[in-house]
């Protein structure tokens, strides 16, 4: 993957591509709201850290992985082709919905 692609993947948007296997592969990049492992170098992602989240959308059911920045550049992105940059999505799978700030879950 060439330095162009790489500054394309931003909070805005998102590298859609195949893995080796030819599995469908989707990085965005978020804001750590846990504490994660990464799977690239087996270090922790800290809460609030910027990170990609890869996912395998075809897999049933659909698969997420947490990397840090670098190594999801570095390593994966290196394992990847037919590389293509799209807009970016929300983090929350669908049928999920987002609170607002001053809302508190409801307790039943």
């Amino acid at each position: 993957m060439d330095d162009e692609n790489r500054a394309l993947l931003s909070r805005r948007q998102s590298l859609e591509a195949r893995n080796l296997e030819g599995e469908a592969v989707r990085l965005s990049v978020a804001i750590a709201k846990k504490l994660y492992r990464c799977p690239g170098c087996g270090g922790r992602i800290e809460v609030g850290a910027d990170h990609v989240i890869v996912r395998y959308p075809e897999s049933d059911p659909p698969f997420y992985q947490h990397w840090h920045r670098t190594c999801a550049l570095g390593d994966l992105i290196r394992s990847l082709r037919e590389v293509k940059a799209v807009a970016g999505e929300p983090a929350l799978s669908p049928g999920t919905r987002r609170r607002k700030a001053n809302q508190r879950r409801r307790r039943r």
